[in-house]
């Protein structure tokens, strides 16, 4: 059980990382009170900083359905197993 918990946290930190490295833009439309919109470019550091927040929160959520689906999985090989 933790060993399929570990690989699940590990790859899906790598692999959404590498997704959302190459999905997500670097731009930023930003709105002036005038209605005047400009961009702006996020730093690499910053970039790479959220893309790490975002796979960590991905990470979490898949570990979480992991163990949902491995509790629900037992109980319904004990619920088959009783006569």
């Amino acid at each position: 059980m933790e060993k399929k918990l570990v690989k699940t946290a590990i790859y899906t930190v790598v692999g959404s990382f590498l997704v959302l490295f190459a999905v997500m833009p670097r731009e930023k439309v930003i709105t002036d009170f005038d209605g005047m919109s400009s961009y702006e470019i996020i730093p690499y550091s910053e970039f790479f900083f959220m893309l790490a927040l975002y796979s960590v929160r991905i990470a979490l959520v898949a570990v979480i359905i992991a163990v949902a689906v491995h509790y629900m999985l037992e109980h319904e090989k004990k619920a088959a197993e009783k006569p």
